[in-house]
């Protein structure tokens, strides 16, 4: 089994580091120097430099062979010296085997260490998808892109993008931002398209089922006339939830359907409302849903789902009881419980607080960019997209973005790994 260490750099490495990026130079668009802009000397220069306390450099080194390296560079003048830029390098033929991530644990907790890093910038081609990737797992943003700023050997033209992190302030500046993830102590999840998909929605069906239900329906009050007056308050009403963030519990808009013909129920209103979801609603388990809450349960993390609906906790608890899904969960949090709605970081922060975990240890996954990650983020959690159709590779603005509950499953017990472990798995550039 392969070892990786990270050390401090030598003098001695500084002719392999230069070949290596030499190396690298030869495929367009990874670095901006070409081959013959590279010295030997000037790396040795460097590594001198930073050896005397002024910044870091490090390299990865794999059974005696170096495989990458990267370093921490204060800018020259006093008024900025307290930013410093980053460089990384993973060597021609190491991709894919975690060493990039392991030279930025060393780096990041060395910044956060270092009283004199406030902020560390970098520059990232915009064609380097693995990179920024990277990048944004350690809590990177980008503050600016510059167009057309790099000329390849070709003639042709790409971006390069400058990122940020704040290694003292990470704890303010994760909201609403991409942020370090670290393994979860606890598991949130959307209920409908990530937990479980809808398959029919059956107004009609369900307001003649409670129609059988009233004690007084006047003689001339017709499920059509009802279906009418449900189309327009859904439109009047329910249609402005996403605008506003406010949830309309289903027994308020049930009572301003029905009240208006002056039809009575004796039934308690949880009663019909479960019995409505009941007649309306047809919905299946995700592929693997149940499987993956099972192992999370073994893991011995802590899961709940967190809904947008206007119906009730016990009726989307007894949905999810139906398709062998709320075993394991410690609760469901509605919006119709708690007014607000996704993105809205109060609901978000309500499951947290019920859970009993910090929102920054808990994972929070859902298929919605708009309601579920915008929300997840704004609450300082790391957002996982469910994506189980692929419409795009990854989302933006999304820490890890996973297409079906295996892949899930592989990604938390990945992170749950011990550093070296992870390395064997090939995680990170």
């Amino acid at each position: 089994m392969t070892r990786l260490i990270i050390r401090q750099a030598r003098a001695e490495d500084a002719a392999l580091l230069c070949a290596a990026e030499k190396e690298i130079s030869r495929s367009p668009g990874l670095l901006v120097s070409q081959a013959d802009e590279l010295l030997s000397g000037a790396f040795a220069s460097l590594i001198a430099a930073l050896a005397s306390g002024q910044g870091c450099y490090l390299v990865a080194e794999e059974d005696g062979r170096l495989v990458g390296h990267a370093f921490l560079q204060p800018m020259d003048l006093r008024a900025v010296c307290h930013v410093f830029r980053l460089t990384i390098v993973v060597h021609p033929g190491c991709s894919g085997r975690g060493i990039g991530t392991a030279m930025m644990n060393a780096l990041a907790e060395w910044a956060r260490q270092a009283p004199a890093v406030q902020k560390v910038e970098l520059m990232v081609r915009s064609t380097n998808d693995r990179a920024r990737r990277l990048y944004e797992k350690f809590g990177f943003v980008e503050e600016g892109r510059f167009r057309n700023r790099i000329r390849l050997t070709d003639g042709s033209f790409i971006d390069d993008i400058t990122m940020a992190w704040f290694p003292k302030e990470a704890s303010a500046y994760v909201r609403g931002h991409a942020k370090s993830t670290a393994a979860p102590r606890g598991l949130l999840f959307d209920y409908g398209d990530t937990l479980a998909e809808e398959a029919g929605f059956d107004v009609r069906a369900g307001n003649e089922w409670l129609l059988s239900r009233a004690s007084h329906r006047p003689p001339h009050v017709s499920i059509e006339e009802v279906l009418a007056r449900a189309d327009r308050v859904t439109r009047e009403v329910a249609a402005r939830r996403d605008r506003t963030h406010v949830e309309t519990p289903w027994a308020s808009l049930t009572r301003l359907i029905h009240e208006y013909f002056g039809i009575q129920f004796v039934a308690p209103m949880a009663e019909l409302e479960m019995g409505f979801w009941r007649a309306a609603v047809q919905a299946r388990p995700m592929p693997g849903a149940r499987r993956a809450l099972e192992r999370f349960h073994e893991f011995g993390m802590p899961i709940g789902v967190v809904s947008n609906t206007c119906f009730g906790a016990p009726v989307i608890r007894c949905e999810l009881e139906k398709h062998g899904l709320a075993q394991h969960l410690a609760l469901v949090v509605v919006s119709a419980d708690y007014c607000v709605r996704k993105p809205n970081p109060l609901l978000f922060e309500a499951a947290a607080a019920r859970l009993g975990i910090p929102t920054e240890e808990i994972w929070f996954v859902g298929d919605r960019l708009d309601t579920d990650i915008a929300g997840a983020k704004a609450a300082g959690m790391t957002a996982v997209w469910f994506n189980p159709k692929a419409t795009e590779d990854r989302a933006r603005d999304a820490d890890f973005t996973v297409t079906g509950w295996d892949d899930l499953v592989r990604l938390v017990s990945q992170e749950r790994l011990p550093p070296n472990a992870k390395e064997s798995a090939g995680s990170g550039l």
